[in-house]
């Protein structure tokens, strides 16, 4: 039996060819043929009706024809328009201004549609219907722009303003950017087999970077003949060599062209595919990405990339937004993000911006539009998501119906639709209910804490679908749906505090997955009696519970627990230890035991499973604390393909241990593995994070039930994880505990709690459950956080809690003052719509792009204040000083100010003089490769001399744990020096240069390896194989000649080395008696390392690296094993303890 509610057909709506005879009226004449069936199809790109697209190509060549700049005509039910002179861009849309605006139907026919949906392609012209899954915007009839506005600016004074918002009617439309476009080749792309869309991204990229000019690809557009009809598999990567005769470099285990094909058919064949409905598959994982060089101010294409998925994406598909980067923010920055971009008549216009470390992403959407002889205009074959980008940010977040939203926060709702994401279960309407949160008492100011901010409640039957389809029991999932965002909790129980009426399934049917929305949770809401699209309606999931035990210390969390009482010679144990663990893992090098202990410490160290599994899956799944950066590839990067040599430094390590290597006989891996003991020092030493055992760290949710009493919470693994005294490990943990989250800047954000637990709470595990009693919200005292996502760090190790003081909660409240160093921006959203209700549709959504993209004009001060707040802390040596909480405070708000719609003033006022000018302690100075330091916000000129001259007090803790880690690294060092010498020669006979016979002349200080020399040296004992000999050892020669030759400062470095690995196995020679082969490798890897490694083996591992791992592990016993298989295997839990 098929469960229709969570099937994608049941979603299926009627075409809008079959629409009343009223709409079909107001189709340009001759094209009533295109605006059938075939015409619903969004997915461009895809291989779709070859007859749509040459109609397409034809339309768009007819109406190059007949464009005349002079007038504008329409036909049906619009009003015709005087004749005005095209004189700008402003002008580009004239002839659609008297078209009503109706939203496309979002999915495909269907004979059979939903009760629920079926209503979703009908619509009118002349009204707004809110049954329909999007809204119908009347345009007023076309004026000029000077009849649209009866003055040159309309100034509104909003009841909440400030000051008067103007906005300019006469303002020109932004003209556009042109990546690639041209006629002639976009024909081309449509005609015949048609060429897939990798392909036309390839050549727009090339173009853009300057490799290709677009009258190039016109004048050689004939070699896309052999590229026609071709997969993006199959044609993309072939586009810049074709054109270009040069090659890109890229990480093939990130290619997207395959999954761009797979993405492609599914949604060719229903639209929803992509949404994960029907199978394990799911869409959206490709990311098409661009950079803006602000100094050229162009738009530079980058190849797209398998990345994570999000909501709008799986709905839409990949193809239909563009991720641009630019590490400029400026009002020029802005000006530019709101001119649309045209790749080959795509028309791509900005949605949303966001900051991230220094740098901006703008996610723009291919909008409904096409560009064409000069003007953009509405498609006629129905392009992109299908909608304008005014009608598409309406479907998303009715501007309307969320009116009331200041209109910062209304701008910073859409990243709901843009998070990484992957799907879950598709909800019924009926299903998703609104409950309201619970609150406190009033306290003697008349003010209530939201005790539930943030976490909703689901069944079993939603969470069943986590388990049977992902193999997770989940007891609280991360989510967005229907415009709410947070937590939802487990609850087993049939009625909880304030429950509101469930879903109850009639007699005969199955129950259904239900979720309650807090009002906390709902960020958007939608028109009443609308019937939502199955993007609303499916639940996106960002994580799911876990608990992590052992967690580290950071050096935020150091300095709060110490200035709470705990002493500091607990930190330098910590420290001390932390230094000696890392030195011990890598030097154990004498027994079978101790090469165990130094794979799995490598295998920690670099992180080696987590980057197998990413890729293996080919996307990157974002872990707890991995940024979110499409152009970090380290270590992503597959084995070499000809001989597979790994691509990262741990990985060599690894393989070479696994194969029966020692670093005690093979000094290639010694410096290896030296490089590798040193790289985790030295990380070690500049971030200060030391682990605690009796630690743990999860989601925090709230009690559902109130059965938990003031200041208590409750703490809960599924399996015995926890460890407490003796070294038993427990389940739950009982007692005092400390409770601290991130980011921690004054004293009361690490306090004393009471863990316990209650009956009623007993299947909620891998959580920390707070109680809802009490005058505030537990999680509101650390540092102001809540229940949609945050997650806390819990310590019980006795050396914290039973010396922790709680600090005074005085310092929850800012210093007076406080509030004067913000401005607020209360413009509401109804205050932007009346600003703009004379404009025209194309004008208002310029206005509002500004307000999207706010990000772009602001600088973020969040950097600049979390070294402020270090500087603070450290010259008054108190994290109680005024100054220092002042500057906590302000860190929080900061983090917040683009949805609360305040901004920072920068009058800083300080009580100590000395707390001006902050610079960075020594123990926060990061280097980084290429730069002094992360944090390029502020001016960091010699930092540590200077702000240490100016501290106050007794010896800072983190300057005790510096010179204690400092003592220690230095011990660290030479112990790895003594037992991972460095250098050395190889130990063998020297190798004469005609065939590679050794002489008696022996090198010192480095042994080769029997097992490694005994297939070269069996043929070079036998006189049979002397012609074979000496065609095997020229061949080697010559590679070893060419590896020779590349340089590392050298941008193809890395394609080099490739290229000589591949041209090591493809060998030419005419051989007597050698096999060509298996044979005739083993005994090449050989040669290269008999004769070719006296000052290291590094050539012989790079181009020999299958054949030489394998001769070693064939000593002992062995078992050959498929990449595919080894990537995913690990030490199992219990080895691991053994060890």
């Amino acid at each position: 039996m098929v469960d229709r509610r969570f099937s994608a057909d049941a979603f299926e709506l009627e075409r809008e060819g079959d629409a009343s005879d009223d709409e079909e009226d107001n189709v340009e004449p001759g094209m009533q043929e295109l605006e059938g069936p075939e015409s619903q199809s969004t997915q461009y790109g895809s291989e779709g009706d070859m007859d749509l697209f040459a109609a397409y190509a034809k339309q768009q060549d007819e109406m190059e024809e007949m464009d005349a700049p002079e007038s504008s005509n329409t036909t049906g039910n619009a009003t015709t328009a005087e004749t005005v002179p095209v004189t700008s861009t402003q002008d580009l849309f004239a002839q659609f201004d008297d078209e009503p605006v109706a939203f496309p139907p979002t999915q495909p026919a269907n004979n059979d549609p939903s009760p629920a949906t079926s209503n979703l392609g009908k619509r009118k012209s002349n009204e707004t219907d809110f049954s329909s899954t999007s809204t119908v915007v009347e345009r007023e009839a076309k004026k000029t722009r000077t009849e649209a506005c009866s003055s040159k600016s309309s100034v509104i004074q909003g009841a909440d303003l400030k000051e008067s918002h103007t906005v300019n009617c006469n303002a020109a439309l932004p003209e556009p950017y042109i990546v690639a476009h041209d006629r002639d080749v976009i024909s081309k792309f449509h005609s015949g087999k048609r060429i897939c869309l990798g392909v036309q991204l390839e050549l727009a990229r090339l173009i853009s970077a300057g490799k290709l000019t677009t009258a190039s690809v016109r004048e050689n557009r004939q070699l896309l003949d052999n590229m026609m009809g071709k997969s993006n598999f199959e044609a993309a990567p072939t586009t810049e060599m074709v054109f270009c005769n040069t090659s890109t470099p890229h990480n093939s285990a990130r290619s997207p062209w395959a999954e761009l094909d797979h993405e492609c058919q599914a949604l060719e064949k229903n639209s929803l595919a992509g949404m994960g409905h029907t199978n394990d598959w799911y869409g959206g994982s490709v990311t098409l990405r661009a950079i803006y060089d602000s100094k050229t101010k162009k738009l530079v294409l980058k190849m797209p990339t398998l990345d994570t998925s999000s909501a709008l994406k799986r709905r839409f598909g990949s193809w239909n937004f563009l991720r641009v980067k630019t590490e400029d923010n400026s009002t020029e920055t802005l000006e530019f993000f709101l001119r649309p971009v045209v790749i080959w008549g795509m028309v791509f216009r900005a949605l949303h911006a966001s900051q991230d470390q220094g740098s901006s992403h703008v996610t723009m959407v291919c909008v409904d539009e096409a560009y064409t002889a000069g003007k953009i205009k509405k498609t006629l074959v129905r392009k992109g998501v299908a909608y304008q980008l005014w009608d598409f940010i309406n479907f998303l977040n009715d501007l309307e119906v969320n009116k009331r939203q200041f209109v910062g926060k209304y701008a910073a709702r859409f990243a709901l639709y843009l998070s990484a994401s992957t799907p879950g279960p598709l909800l019924e309407q009926d299903a998703i209910h609104e409950q309201e949160d619970h609150y406190s008492a009033p306290n003697e100011k008349g003010e209530r804490s939201n005790m539930t901010d943030g976490c909703g409640i689901s069944n079993w039957w939603l969470h069943e679908q986590f388990l049977t389809r992902s193999k997770v029991q989940a007891t609280a999932i991360q989510f967005r749906l229907r415009g709410g965002k947070g937590m939802t909790l487990y609850v087993r129980e049939k009625e909880w505090l304030g429950k509101t009426a469930s879903k109850e399934p009639l007699e005969g049917e199955p129950a259904c997955p239900e979720l309650w929305l807090r009002d906390s949770q709902i960020k958007i809401k939608f028109p009443p009696g609308r019937h939502l699209d199955p993007l609303h309606l499916t639940m996106a999931v960002l994580n799911y519970s876990q608990m992590r035990v052992s967690v580290q210390l950071s050096p935020e969390v150091i300095i709060n627990l110490e200035s709470n009482k705990v002493p500091a010679i607990y930190f330098e144990s910590l420290a001390r230890a932390c230094v000696r663990q890392i030195v011990d893992n890598f030097t154990t090098i004498d027994d079978e035991m101790g090469l165990f202990r130094i794979w799995i410490a490598v295998n920690n160290a670099e992180g080696i499973t987590t980057m197998r599994d990413i890729r293996a899956t080919g996307i990157m799944q974002r872990k707890w604390n991995q940024k979110d950066d499409e152009e970090n590839d380290g270590g992503m990067y597959p084995p070499d393909p000809s001989s597979g040599y790994p691509s990262s430094l741990g990985e060599v390590v690894m393989e070479l241990l696994d194969s029966g290597f020692s670093p005690k006989d093979c000094i290639f891996l010694r410096e290896k593995l030296r490089l590798v003991a040193k790289a985790q020092l030295n990380r070690k030493k500049a971030d200060y994070h030391f682990e605690v055992e009796k630690s743990c760290a999860a989601y925090v949710v709230s009690d559902p039930f109130g059965v938990l009493g003031p200041n208590e919470i409750q703490i809960k693994a599924s399996g015995p994880h926890f460890l407490i005294d003796e070294g038993f490990k427990a389940h739950e943990i009982i007692g005092d505990v400390v409770m601290t989250r991130n980011p921690c800047k004054i004293p009361t954000d690490a306090r004393k709690f009471k863990a316990t637990t209650h009956p009623k709470l007993a299947d909620m595990t891998d959580v920390i459950v707070c109680s809802i009693q009490g005058k505030i919200r537990l999680l509101d005292m650390l540092g102001g956080g809540d229940y949609d996502g945050d997650r806390a760090i819990v310590f019980w190790d006795p050396n914290i809690v039973n010396s922790f003081q709680d600090a005074d909660l005085k310092y929850m409240t800012p210093p007076p003052g406080f509030e004067d160093m913000f401005e607020k921006d209360t413009t509401s959203v109804a205050d932007f719509l009346v600003s703009v209700e004379s404009l025209s549709t194309e004008l208002k959504t310029v206005e509002l792009q500004k307000h999207l993209l706010g990000d772009l004009e602001s600088i973020s001060n969040v950097g600049r204040i979390s070294v402020q707040h270090d500087h603070c802390i450290y010259v008054t040596g108190s994290y109680s000083h005024p100054d220092s909480v002042m500057v906590g405070h302000m860190f929080a708000r900061v983090m917040d100010a683009k949805k609360s719609g305040e901004r920072f003033k920068g009058n800083l006022k300080f009580q100590d003089p000395d707390c001006e000018h902050p610079q960075k302690p020594a123990w926060n100075k990061k280097e980084k490769k290429g730069a002094a330091h992360p944090t390029a916000d502020i001016p960091l000129p010699n930092v540590s001399n200077r702000a240490a001259s100016k501290r106050k007090g007794p010896p800072f803790i983190m300057d005790r744990i510096m010179k204690v880690m400092q003592a220690e690294y230095e011990a660290g060092m030479k112990k790895l020096d003594k037992v991972l010498p460095q250098g050395g020669k190889c130990s063998g006979k020297e190798a004469s240069e005609e065939t590679g016979e050794e002489t008696n002349k022996w090198k010192k200080g480095r042994l080769f390896d029997p097992a490694l020399m005994a297939p070269w040296g069996a043929i070079r004992d036998n006189s049979r194989y002397a012609n074979d000999l000496a065609v095997i050892y020229a061949h080697v020669k010559k590679i070893h000649d060419q590896w020779r030759a590349c340089n590392a400062k050298n941008a193809t470095y890395e394609q080099d080395l490739l290229a000589c690995s591949r041209n090591f196995r493809e060998f030419d020679g005419v051989l007597q008696v050698v096999t060509p082969g298996y044979h005739l490798n083993r005994v090449m890897a050989s040669c290269a390392y008999s004769c070719f490694s006296e000052h290291s083996e590094t050539f012989a591992f790079r181009v020999a690296w299958k054949e030489l791992t394998g001769l070693k592990a064939e000593v002992g016993e062995s078992k050959v094993c498929s990449r595919k298989f080894y990537d995913r295997f690990k030490l199992n839990g219990k080895f691991l303890q053994n060890v």
